[in-house]
């Protein structure tokens, strides 16, 4: 029996369907979009099948039975695809009603079309093939299909208009879908109504299955894309092998075919050894083709997370642990929000995808995602991405945790340096004092030398309180007190009282300031860092030059810049300027820079500092922008 073009195609088409059907049934049950897809896939399959076999029968009686199943799978179209859009659009709850109503239409038509009042006779539609007679119920059927599918459209459209993204995109294609699948299935209505049109819908039918597998591959129409690239890379590596097998086999019995020992049985066990050796790696570049060839975004997005990784374990700070995981996800996953809560605080409402960060049965803290950009669901994979994240995030956790005690151990050792020098400080004014008391019995009947010892005294006492004060305030943590700021309000403050001091010591004075967003800090303790270093650089210039301050935002950073052309600082000393104590002015008690180095500290940045002798300084501040749950240490 010769099969006509129409009945292999349509053979063809319900073979595609049902294999959609099995699918993104057994893919994931549990999903009503898979289970709705799978129903109106198979409704899909039997129809195109019922087509078939009435185009192949050879007796009418059978072609009638193969027409009346062929109506009856249509009748569950309509239903099936409302349920799979409502799924789609999640808006089953709401429309459960519609739902529940198109269901007994169909239950309606299905037990009227094995009646004469539905399929009563069929007949020859110009000489090619046999479909039934149009009846008034036939009629209705067709008017409510056609309506059934128009509503289904609609509510595509609608959603289309409020989508963005990944979400616009996979809608996009099912709309698609589904309108080639209705215009070209509707035109096998046309001989029903005697419209003398072309029939397409065994064209139409393999169209919309193309597309639906497409915007099931490409845009995770049923987050199913892992199954399909490991079908592809193991297709892929069998096709490779049995070439390389073919082609070894002949070349061996090409090659030693003369030789009176060959076994070709012996050469085929060599060969399978050897494909053996080399599966791994031809298994890798097969992956490697196929992520490029068909999933380049996910390739890049694995890329990113390897990446990502490796600059977890350079973070020393909880604050940058906290700016690079937010902005990290954010770029990668493309959540709208992002963020680390620390210990045991509970998220704020709107979070989506909480995945705890643990590690030997501590729990440190938490990873907080918002929804995608795009709309969709995190898929099973990114899931399992950002638990591996999560993971290493624990070890970070656990870096900075030794880190902070280092750097308690260093502090101990700097208390040493800072006892000695508070020594060192106090002992010179106290000498002093103590070599006037011990010739005040010799001389209290002297009134100039009386004169000196009030003056002197009382001034040396002065020194010693504010040595004593200015160590307090640098022993002491600052307690900051955050508020929102603008850097450059702070800044132009500064360089507002200063303006004139820089005019009578002619040092031109410049400055640019780009546009900063606001960040949580202390207004007060900021000025003073901005304070001490216009005035070091001042300092640095008693004849005059040229003092620049900038600020700008860069990678989530407020960056200030603080520049002289003033002496500047040997080499062999600038590692030491930020200690306690240490200074390079006559009158200094080297501890301005140390006090500014443990503010920006305490606000979670750094400061760094560039000088060549006889050219001039820079002190550079970067000051973290970022949003964290809550602040505290971990050695708390």
């Amino acid at each position: 029996m010769n099969m006509s073009f129409f009945a292999q195609s349509v053979f063809l088409t319900a073979l595609a369907s049902l294999a959609l059907a099995a699918f993104a049934y057994f893919k994931d049950r549990e999903k009503e979009i898979n289970r709705s897809l799978a129903l109106f896939s198979l409704a899909l399959a039997i129809w195109m099948f019922a087509q078939g076999m009435s185009a192949i029968a050879a007796q009418k009686e059978a072609i009638l039975i193969w027409i009346r199943i062929q109506v009856g799978a249509a009748v569950f179209l309509p239903p099936f695809f409302l349920y799979f859009i409502f799924s789609l659009l999640e808006l089953g709850q709401r429309m459960k009603g519609v739902l529940r109503a198109s269901y007994l239409i169909a239950a309606l038509f299905v037990l009227l079309d094995f009646s004469p009042l539905f399929v009563d006779r069929i007949r020859l539609f110009q000489g090619i093939k046999y479909y039934p007679e149009l009846t008034p119920v036939y009629a209705a059927f067709a008017l409510w299909l056609i309506a059934t599918f128009c509503f289904g459209l609609v509510l595509l459209v609608m959603a289309l208009r409020k989508s963005t993204g990944k979400q616009y995109n996979k809608l996009l294609y099912v709309f698609i879908a589904s309108l080639v699948g209705f215009l070209g299935g509707g035109t096998a209505f046309f001989p029903i109504f005697n419209v003398r049109l072309p029939v397409i819908s065994q064209l139409a039918m393999p169209l919309y299955v193309g597309v639906a597998t497409y915007a099931i591959v490409k845009h995770k129409l049923l987050d199913i894309t892992v199954y399909v690239r490991k079908g592809l890379i193991y297709s892929l590596v069998t096709a490779s092998f049995t070439a390389i097998y073919l082609v070894l086999l002949l070349a061996a019995n090409n090659f030693f075919q003369g030789w009176g020992q060959y076994n070709s049985l012996v050469a085929t066990v060599f060969i399978v050894f050897g494909l053996g050796l080399v599966f791994q790696p031809l298994r890798e570049r097969s992956q490697a083709i196929i992520d490029h060839l068909f999933f380049k975004s996910q390739y890049d997005y694995q890329e990113t997370i390897k990446s990502f990784s490796e600059q977890l374990s350079s973070a020393l700070r909880l604050e940058e642990l906290n700016l690079l995981v937010r902005d990290g996800l954010l770029r990668i996953l493309k959540a709208r929000e992002a963020e680390i809560c620390f210990g045991d605080r509970q998220p704020a409402g709107g979070s989506v995808l909480v995945v705890p960060v643990e590690s030997k049965g501590k729990k440190w803290g938490s990873v907080v995602l918002g929804p995608k950009l795009s709309g969709d669901n995190y898929s099973a994979e990114d899931i399992r991405l950002l638990t591996t994240l999560a993971n290493q995030m624990a070890v970070a956790f656990e870096n900075i945790q030794l880190y902070q005690q280092l750097v308690r151990s260093e502090s101990l050792a700097a208390l040493g340096t800072l006892a000695a020098g508070m020594a060192h400080e106090i002992k010179n004014p106290l000498a002093s004092i103590k070599a006037m008391t011990q010739i005040m019995p010799e001389n209290s009947g002297d009134g100039e030398f009386l004169a000196k010892y009030a003056e002197m005294v009382p001034r040396q006492l002065d020194r010693i309180n504010s040595i004593l004060e200015n160590l307090l305030r640098a022993g002491r943590a600052p307690k900051l007190e955050r508020k929102s700021v603008n850097v450059n309000e702070i800044l132009q403050e500064v360089l507002d009282l200063n303006a004139n001091l820089c005019r009578k010591q002619d040092i031109e004075l410049i400055h640019h300031l780009g546009d900063l967003p606001p960040i949580q800090a202390d207004p007060d303790q900021l000025q003073q860092v901005f304070v001490n270093l216009v005035l070091n650089a001042m300092q640095a210039m008693p004849g005059g030059g040229r003092l620049e301050v900038t600020s700008r935002f860069e990678e989530e950073q407020i960056i200030i810049q603080v520049s002289d052309t003033g002496m500047g600082i040997p080499p062999d000393k600038l590692d030491k300027i930020f200690n306690p104590f240490y200074t390079l002015k006559e009158k200094g008690t080297g501890l301005g820079l140390f006090t500014a180095f443990r503010i920006v500290q305490e606000h979670g940045g750094t400061i760094d500092v560039k000088s060549r002798e006889g050219e001039g300084t820079s002190f550079t501040i970067y000051l973290p922008h970022m949003n964290m749950c809550t602040e505290i240490s971990l050695h708390n």
